[in-house]
């Protein structure tokens, strides 16, 4: 149609060749291009939310991570079932300290699983990675006390607190994928 001729809108029809997929009009049109076209601000929050969520997943994981062998270490000393601190630990209550460092990192790996949206392996490998980050720093920092801490405890701890979290959380996928 060129400028010059004169178009009779209301003659024009508002139908579609496709029976199944009819032509909207006025608020209905404008309601479906919102669906079929998000706002930046829906987008973002689509992408925001798993991320932020995945985030509070890591977080939560690494506390349990830090408060639950340093509560369950306070508790074990204050029953003298550890010695007082600065004083020798024997073997087999190192060996302990180990099992349940690795339970708690297995327990750890399967709630930031159980909290993450998808991809939720992605949360537990970050969360294996700080605790190895974690195990290596302490293995640095004992280092210079091996008459308190012997070398091969905190090397231990490094090695199976990372791979118990990873356990943790494969196993939880494995039972329940996204």
């Amino acid at each position: 149609v060129h400028r010059s001729q004169k178009v009779d809108f209301a003659k024009m029809s508002l139908t579609s060749p496709d029976p199944k997929n009819p032509v909207k009009s006025g608020p209905e049109r404008y309601n479906a291009s919102l669906a079929a076209h998000p706002s930046k601000e829906t987008m973002s929050e689509e992408i925001l939310r798993p991320s932020l969520r995945n985030t509070g997943a890591v977080l939560v994981g690494l506390c349990l991570l830090i408060l639950l062998p340093g509560s369950t270490d306070a508790l074990l000393h204050s029953k003298g079932i550890f010695p007082a601190l600065g004083l020798p630990v024997a073997t087999a209550l190192w060996v302990i300290a180990i099992v349940y460092r690795i339970l708690f990192s297995f327990a750890a790996g399967w709630v930031t699983a159980r909290l993450a949206q998808t991809p939720r392996l992605r949360s537990v490998y970050i969360l294996s990675g700080i605790s190895l980050a974690m195990g290596l720093l302490n293995v640095r920092l004992s280092l210079g006390h091996a008459d308190l801490v012997p070398l091969w405890y905190p090397v231990a701890v490094a090695i199976t607190s990372p791979l118990a979290a990873l356990l943790g959380g494969k196993l939880l996928i494995a039972k329940r994928p996204a």
